[in-house]
């Protein structure tokens, strides 16, 4: 009987081993030498491009465009407008020494980056001519985003530091827009918390506080009286610096000072303005509020539940309905990617039109998809947020189509006139339900 014809359009995770590699043009030992180094020069490294830096003195006048600075700029000219010389080399001088001071923190930095970036050597595995070699990879940062279905830093700013980092491979997306979310650290309260504090919480929130859901947890430690709130201070400061004494002492001991240096250290001065029964009562307030709102916020609780919700049950969900029916919903969406790719290049903007109606802009702009599927894009009016927003993104209703184009439509969509219409502009981006865009399919195609 003869075996069955393989179908070379099939989707690569259902061709058996032998066609896959054949596909491939590889084999069980692995590339060859010559075919690695030949499709090292065709495809490049795997290695992330950041962002060309600027010259020196760009950047550094580029710190000029702070508002705080533009604001002190201007007072600094109305001052010499006005005649006072003294105010104006004053606030002149601060502006300056505040931009110089950035400007040299932010270089250290890059540059401190920069030779981290350089030390460290990421290597891998491979087969070259049936050997098993190890072999310096040149990022597999690029390889790890481009084979995730979501991808988070562990802080806000680790976050946003990312999105900087992984922008290039995401070719004209704007950074905010770049596929990084963040899910901050937590720590795991029962294991992290002093004898002291657990007692106190569980006086008011119960011995079993952090095995369920916290939200209520933050109202109850309010109900924690000062004279508590301010003994449980009392006791962990008097830990704390008897702590630091007794190591402050054993390293003055060590280091050949004298006993007057060494008796010194065990007195450490502090004041505070206190009420009749001798708490400090609006230092107090602070102690109980940042209770109230930071210890449920960054603990492992919370952390968990945010990776639960935001990630790990999306992705489970994602893979059921890509794995159901064979895999059927999964070809689908390589078919709508390979269609991208076919057909994204034959996008066009047309004519763009703009008018105001009372407190709305109205926009109309033509599109011409030519060979894609109208349900296969998303047309967006775009304007890039204010003071560090989030972006204005506005969907576009899709509406007549353009006499004699080939799949040539008419776009619209209005907003608030709070802004000036130059402020926006029109872009397509890929849609398809269930797809991150653009961390599985960064096409992007702007008007403007």
């Amino acid at each position: 009987m003869p075996a069955p014809a393989i179908k070379t359009d099939s989707p690569f995770w259902q061709l058996p081993v032998t066609a896959l590699l054949e596909q491939l043009s590889a084999s069980h030992d692995g590339l060859s030498s010559a075919e690695a180094a030949l499709r090292l020069t065709r495809f490049g490294p795997n290695l992330i491009h950041g962002e060309r830096k600027k010259a020196l003195i760009l950047q550094f006048l580029a710190k000029f465009k702070n508002p705080l600075v533009v604001i002190l700029l201007t007072a600094s000219a109305l001052s010499a407008f006005t005649g006072d010389a003294t105010s104006f080399f004053i606030i002149g001088t601060i502006v300056l020494i505040s931009v110089t001071l950035d400007f040299v923190q932010e270089y250290r930095a890059g540059q401190a980056a920069d030779r981290l970036r350089q030390s460290v050597a990421v290597r891998g595995q491979v087969l070259r001519n049936g050997k098993l070699l190890e072999i310096p990879l040149a990022d597999m940062a690029y390889l790890a985003v481009r084979g995730s279905g979501a991808v988070n830093g562990v802080s806000r700013l680790h976050g946003e530091v990312s999105r900087g980092i992984f922008q290039s491979l995401f070719p004209h997306w704007p950074e905010i827009e770049v596929p990084v979310g963040h899910v901050t650290n937590g720590v795991h309260m029962p294991s992290w918390d002093s004898a002291e504090a657990d007692a106190l919480w569980t006086d008011y929130c119960g011995k079993e506080r952090w095995l369920g859901m916290t939200e209520a947890l933050g109202e109850k430690i309010r109900c924690a009286p000062d004279d508590k709130l301010w003994q449980l201070r009392a006791d962990a400061r008097k830990s704390l610096v008897g702590y630091v004494r007794e190591r402050l002492s054993k390293q003055l001991a060590a280091s050949g000072a004298t006993p007057e240096e060494i008796g010194s250290a065990q007195h450490i001065s502090e004041y505070y303005s206190r009420d009749r029964n001798g708490i400090p009562v609006a230092w107090v307030a602070r102690i109980r509020e940042s209770m109230a709102r930071l210890t449920t916020h960054f603990s492992s609780n919370r952390t968990v539940r945010q990776y639960t919700e935001h990630y790990y049950i999306p992705a489970a969900a994602a893979y059921h309905e890509r794995a159901a029916d064979k895999g059927e919903a999964g070809a689908q969406v390589v078919a709508w990617q390979h269609a991208l790719d076919r057909g994204w290049a034959n996008l066009r903007f047309g004519e763009v039109a703009i008018a105001k109606n009372g407190d709305q802009h109205i926009f109309e702009v033509q599109v011409y998809l030519n060979g894609l599927d109208p349900d296969a894009v998303q047309v967006e009016l775009y304007a890039e947020g204010v003071n560090g927003g989030d972006p204005v993104r506005k969907e576009m209703t899709c509406g007549p189509k353009l006499v004699g184009a080939e799949n040539g439509y008419v776009y619209g969509a209005q907003v608030q006139a709070t802004r000036s219409a130059t402020d926006y502009t029109t872009r397509v981006i890929p849609h398809r339900t269930g797809i991150a865009v653009p961390l599985e399919a960064a096409h992007i195609l702007w008007q403007r």
